[in-house]
């Protein structure tokens, strides 16, 4: 995605990249104030309606609006089909319905040991701007959850009612459910596991989930505030509000994570805003590559409570044919080159002409 990045930036990044690389080792972190001056700078003389879009956005907050008080994200851990043990994990819906699941029974030693590795597991501090830790109670980390008691998790999203174990049809102590987090199934994400554990404990504590031995994580569980419109119900595929021609909506607030992804999505919201301004066509990235894997899950996500996402392969198409697992991701990348170049060279030049 960086690379990527780099044949897509805009003037005004270009402009200020040069103070930016003079800075001292470890120091460019801390240029956000001349990195916004920069760009201010660079901006304002070319928008001369700045304060009519301030005033015309005032009249559609409430289509965007989450409320006033910040939002708790919660994402849960995700890992790749394929690393789950099939032979101790089963699929099925609770009653027998949503067959997108994926459940992985416990015996009741195996729970409680589990259970004790949970609550004594080491947790991720919390930022200065998000003071202490007071959660949701609809949105509890799973660790806090399991603190209240040894069995709050059975009776609660590790229930296992509804979910016999195949062949004896006997109830297992507790069930943990992982959900498809992905149109293509290769994803699945852990119900109920939002965690505010340090990365290297949750891989530690959800390998002891039965059928999770050899998981491969793809994302780590988080919980911090933060705030974001539900993008595959208000945004069109060009990152435009629907029924609002003309405003755009670009970075975190989109759904999107991580730095590069939202400067990225802020990149091409500029290029469909300026093909709007030019009134040239032009299509979206395709699927098959970074910013386009990442604009579909923003846009059209199917699921249906949209959760942000950083880039990664599980956002991808699958790739054609048996791929051997060591080949795949560089398969991915070899594949997402390609389809970029061509998206690349099939703009209009007059988009992509840099203007002094």
């Amino acid at each position: 995605m960086q690379s990527r990045i780099q044949h897509l930036r805009k003037h005004c990044v270009e402009a200020v990249e040069d103070d930016l690389r003079q800075a001292e080792p470890g120091e460019c972190r801390c240029q956000r104030e001349l990195l916004i001056a920069e760009v201010a700078t660079g901006i304002q003389p070319h928008d001369p309606r700045s304060k009519h879009n301030r005033e015309h956005c005032r009249g559609h907050e409430d289509q965007a609006n989450q409320g006033d008080e910040p939002v708790c994200v919660a994402v849960a851990p995700v890992v790749v089909a394929d690393s789950i043990d099939m032979s101790v994990a089963f699929r099925r819906g609770r009653w027998g319905q949503e067959e997108d699941y994926i459940n992985c029974p416990f015996t009741r030693e195996r729970y409680e040991a589990f259970w004790n590795a949970l609550v004594s597991a080491e947790r991720a501090l919390p930022h200065d701007f998000e003071d202490s830790p007071s959660w949701f109670e609809g949105c509890l980390p799973v660790e806090v959850m399991a603190s209240r008691g040894i069995d709050t998790l059975r009776f609660g999203p590790l229930r296992p009612v509804g979910l016999p174990l195949p062949g004896t049809g006997e109830e297992a102590w507790a069930v943990v459910q992982l959900r498809q987090d992905n149109r293509e199934g290769t994803l699945f994400n852990l119900v109920g596991f939002q965690t505010s554990l340090r990365w290297g404990e949750q891989e530690r504590v959800f390998r002891m989930i039965p059928g999770l031995g050899n998981a491969e994580f793809l994302r780590y569980g988080s919980m911090h505030r933060n705030t974001f419109i539900d993008s595959p119900a208000i945004l069109d595929g060009m990152l435009g509000m629907r029924g609002r021609p003309g405003l755009l909506f670009a970075g975190q607030i989109t759904g999107v994570e991580g730095y590069v992804e939202s400067s990225a999505c802020g990149i091409l919201a500029g290029m469909f805003l300026s093909a709007m301004i030019l009134g040239v066509c032009v299509s979206p990235p395709p699927a098959e590559t970074a910013t386009g894997s990442l604009l579909r899950h923003v846009t059209a996500s199917p699921l249906r409570h949209f959760q942000p996402s950083n880039v990664n392969y599980g956002l991808f198409p699958p790739l054609a044919g048996r791929v051997q697992k060591r080949s795949r991701n560089e398969a991915y990348a070899e594949r997402a080159r390609a389809a970029f170049s061509e998206w690349l060279h099939s703009l209009p030049e007059r988009l992509l002409t840099r203007r002094s």
